[in-house]
């Protein structure tokens, strides 16, 4: 797609401010204005940035966060009826020109040239349609009249109208389809209103009336029952998946919806779900609500009943992980479990461990031990092999696991998908070759890693290890090596000598905070420190750092009474 065309009419001081740039500038480049500055030299944007201002926005889009921003000139908004901007400006109307204005606003930052037909969500949750005919056209009316400018955190396109989002949420558009009736009826008898019309965003497939009418005679009666209100709300989440997706992004694969179970994509012969008895066409696509979207179906879609220790007792290869879970008293917890992932070693992959280990982990002393160990391959969510990303993970013992996704799906850089997305009616299995065996206490886990081998002789000479080993949670900015190593020449020595050792444990102090702080949660203030003194971390040419020379180069390695960021300078009191 060519860039846009700008309009005739904007000043040739404008069109040298909006001179395009090739690509995304890296973010925290000083010389680069924000989107915020951007705007506020266009000379254009002024009922904008004043709206912005109103609806205490402006911190939001000149954050840090790349972004897209499409927006509308000062003459936009004077084509809206007379009056509109000035009634939204009122404090009453707070919350109403907020989602006006983020629904201006896509958490990604998008050139023109990768804008695709089709939907985009924006950050109020609500779909923006893209046509791409003859240029880039918003929800049908409003033109992209100049594309690509670049700033320091996101991208602005400029449109020619104030784009509004859906006025009715998806609940309402089912209450007001004469053809969805019987789903209205049943969302109601099953107390779901207030479920779906919270959910945001939500893609609902909704079985139209026929599609309950094809149900065995009485079904329908039935379920309406008083006592069958857990059968139906399980059925009607079933059909409810929490996210938005639009017919353009509908992909083959799995799909996971609010009950906790899975349906499968299929795109062969028409766009349709199959689930565990049958199949469910689309007859109608993308209608689009305020909090997402509606796909009407042609059929009922009925979960599946079958658990994931179902899964795992059906398939003989799971036949030691099956005893362990019964050894430690698990095996209800897991077959209750909805919605989550089980990464499930083999028998071949028990048989790894060191010889007694299995026999060690069943003894009944060892009972906590072996429930940790298990309860470390659960992962909240469906994940199936398609959507993993190399990240970190949360487990149902608090402590993450690190996959990748590089080669294959690889969790804490040895176990090994074998056999991935085997999908019950409660969540998902993979089969992982190499039983995943929880990190150690911080202080154990740098004494493991060759990286802090410095880091971990100053923490034995402080007499700081049973510290880092207690419960915690702790936050570790961890020094690698050669990071004492620029320190300047002897100091390491020095601050190792048993007189001071006051010094050693101050600076390394410095380096450890109550509590367990992801990356994203650094950014939020100032992060205190069992030395005393806070840290600043902030967002600065492409990197986290803490003050203005250590750069964090790697965060959130697990361990199991927190988690480690590596940096690459030591900090001094």
């Amino acid at each position: 797609m060519n860039t846009m065309i700008m309009k005739r009419g904007l000043s040739l001081a404008i069109i040298a401010a909006f001179a395009p740039v090739s690509g995304l500038q890296a973010a925290g480049e000083e010389s680069q204005p924000t989107i915020v500055e951007v705007a506020q030299s266009a000379g254009i944007f002024n009922t904008l940035l004043a709206a912005a201002g109103a609806a205490d926005l402006v911190g939001v889009i000149n954050n840090e966060v790349p972004k897209t921003v499409f927006a509308p000139t000062d003459a936009a908004f004077a084509a809206l009826p007379e009056g509109t901007v000035a009634n939204l400006l009122l404090p009453e109307n707070q919350n109403a020109l907020r989602s006006i204005l983020l629904y201006h606003v896509v958490m990604q930052p998008v050139l023109s040239t990768e804008l695709t037909a089709g939907y985009v969500t924006a950050a109020n949750g609500s779909a923006i349609s893209v046509d791409l005919t003859g240029g880039v056209t918003l929800n049908g009316n409003a033109k992209v009249v100049n594309a690509d400018i670049v700033a320091r955190n996101g991208v602005i396109h400029v449109i020619d109208a104030v784009i509004l989002p859906p006025s009715q949420n998806v609940l309402n558009l089912v209450l007001n389809d004469p053809d969805l009736s019987t789903l209205a009826a049943a969302v109601s008898a099953a107390g779901l209103a207030d479920t779906i019309a919270g959910l945001n965003p939500v893609t609902l497939f909704a079985p139209t009336n026929q599609a309950f009418a094809n149900l065995p005679a009485g079904t329908v009666e039935s379920l309406l029952l008083p006592e069958n209100v857990d059968t139906l709300r399980n059925i009607l989440l079933f059909h409810a998946h929490a996210g938005g997706v639009y017919s353009s992004g509908l992909k083959a694969g799995w799909l996971s919806m609010a009950n906790g179970g899975s349906v499968e994509v299929s795109l062969a012969n028409g766009p349709a779900l199959v689930f565990e008895g049958g199949r469910a066409g689309i007859v109608a696509a993308d209608g689009v609500g305020s909090n997402g979207v509606i796909h009407k179906l042609d059929a009922v879609l009925l979960p599946s009943s079958t658990t994931m220790v179902d899964t795992l007792v059906g398939d003989s290869r799971f036949s030691t992980l099956v005893a362990a879970a019964s050894a430690a008293g698990v095996v209800d917890a897991i077959a209750g479990l909805k919605g989550y992932t089980l990464f499930a070693p083999t028998n071949e992959a028990f048989a790894k461990l060191p010889a007694g280990t299995v026999e060690f982990l069943l003894e009944p002393a060892n009972k906590e031990l072996l429930t940790n160990v298990l309860l470390y391959h659960v992962v909240p969510g469906n994940h199936y092999a398609g959507s993993l990303t190399t990240r970190n993970y949360a487990t149902a013992v608090g402590v993450d696991v690190v996959v990748f996704t590089n080669q294959g799906v690889v969790i804490n850089g040895s176990s090994n998908v074998v056999t991935a997305d085997l999908v019950s009616g409660a969540g998902v299995v993979h089969a992982v070759d190499t039983v995943i065996l929880p990190p150690a206490n911080a202080g154990d886990a740098l004494a493991g890693m060759p990286m802090f081998s410095t880091l971990s002789a100053a923490v034995d000479a402080a007499g700081l290890r049973a510290t880092l080993n207690s419960p915690g949670p702790f936050t570790i900015f961890a020094p690698t090596n050669e990071a004492f190593a620029k320190l300047p020449a002897g100091t390491v020595e020095t601050l190792l000598k048993p007189e001071n050792l006051q010094t050693l444990q101050s600076i390394l102090l410095l380096h450890v905070s109550e509590g367990k702080r992801s990356g994203g949660d650094l950014l939020a203030g100032a992060t205190p420190t069992l030395g005393g003194q806070d840290l600043m971390v902030h967002y600065s040419g492409g990197h986290l750092m803490i003050g203005d020379h250590a750069v964090i180069t790697r965060t959130e390695i697990p361990v199991w009474n927190g988690v480690i960021h590596v940096i690459d300078t030591v900090l001094l009191p």
